[in-house]
């Protein structure tokens, strides 16, 4: 929830961007509803989706 909250009010994060930027956060592995996964993979799964956030966002930023 909170990068969904971050990238709607991020002034410069256009509509486009931002369905592009969700998009990555709905694929995210197991990341739907009623799958359980071992506490020892969360921080695996959040690093994984921050770094696929991360270089969406830099692509993003510098209009590639």
């Amino acid at each position: 929830m909170y990068w969904i909250e971050a990238i709607h009010l991020t002034n410069w994060i256009t509509p486009n961007m931002r369905g592009e930027l969700m998009e990555i956060i709905w694929n995210a592995e197991s990341g739907s509803g009623w799958v359980l996964i071992t506490s020892y993979r969360i921080p695996i799964l959040w690093e994984h989706l921050h770094l696929k956030l991360a270089h969406k966002l830099y692509n993003l930023r510098i209009g590639c």
